[in-house]
Formats: structure tokens, C-alpha cells, sequence
């Protein structure tokens, strides 16, 4: 914040807050995610934060995935936007939360590994880009199941 111009963070938080309570696309998962950054994140203001979490707490219901066939797809993770418990979202999420922490114990790989969900646009490279993103799927995986009490 010292680095930006004065004004320029509040500006900024303000045209993301009315971004967000404009409405967020149903099947807009980025955006989702980031507005659940934005309102999940203690820097900013509570009575910025605050609206944005209602209206999430709201949508994301009816916008998470929570059959196994939408974790195929492009609908947004609920362990994306409730990383935790203690997730402010987390109530609203419950069963989407179950399904996505289900779904992420049943995406294990035999050798314990949880691979990523994408494929490289890059043939030569990707077998080496997939090994490390494997590394970082495992890691996320882990935590995320001891958060929640899986592991």
C-alpha cells in the first residue's frame, strides 16, 4: 500500500466491490474466486468486505460444483473459495464442501500423487512441467485434507 499513490487502494477496493455486487456471471468461476479473495481478506475494510460476503454467501450455493460430474468441468471448487473451515463461506458450503472433499480423496493417484487437472499447451516441456505440478497438486491436496480433518 505505502508503494501506490495516495487514494489509489481505496479507489481500487471500492470499483471491486461494486464490481462484484453488479453481479458475478453464473458460470464465471474466476471471478468467484477472486471475489472470495476480496472478501475473505482481513486488509480490507469491513464494510467492504462485508456486502461482497453476503452476496457470495448468496450465489455460490447454486454455482459451486457438487456432483462428480461438474469437478470435470469448469464450475468452481468449493474448497477454492473455503479453503478451511474457518472460512467465512464455509457454512453456506457444507454439502458442495463434502462432494469437493470426497472428490479430492478419490482424485488420488496410486502412487499417492495427485496429478494436475490440466494439460500443457507445450509438448515437449509439459512431461517436466507435469511432474512439478504434480509435487504442487500433492502438497495443496495434503493440506487442504488435514485443514478439514481428513488426514
Amino acid at each position: 500500500p505505502a508503494l501506490l499513490p495516495e487514494g489509489l487502494l481505496s479507489l481500487l477496493t471500492l470499483e471491486v466491490r461494486d464490481a462484484v455486487l453488479a453481479g458475478l456471471e453464473p458460470g464465471d468461476a474466476k471471478g468467484h474466486h477472486s471475489a472470495s479473495v476480496f472478501a475473505q481478506q482481513a486488509d480490507v475494510p469491513q464494510e467492504h468486505r462485508e456486502p461482497v460476503l453476503e452476496y457470495l454467501r448468496d450465489v455460490l450455493p447454486g454455482r459451486v460444483a457438487q456432483t462428480p460430474e461438474d469437478f470435470g468441468g469448469d464450475r468452481l471448487n468449493a474448497l477454492t473459495v473455503a479453503p478451511t473451515p474457518a472460512a467465512p463461506l464455509a457454512p453456506v458450503l457444507e454439502a458442495a464442501l463434502a462432494a469437493a472433499l470426497t472428490q479430492l480423496l478419490t482424485a488420488q493417484a496410486a502412487d499417492g500423487s495427485w496429478t494436475p487437472h490440466w494439460s500443457g499447451h507445450f509438448p515437449t516441456t509439459w512431461p517436466r512441467a507435469a511432474a512439478e505440478w504434480r509435487s504442487v497438486r500433492t502438497l495443496e491436496a495434503l493440506l487442504t485434507l488435514r485443514a478439514w480433518g481428513r488426514v
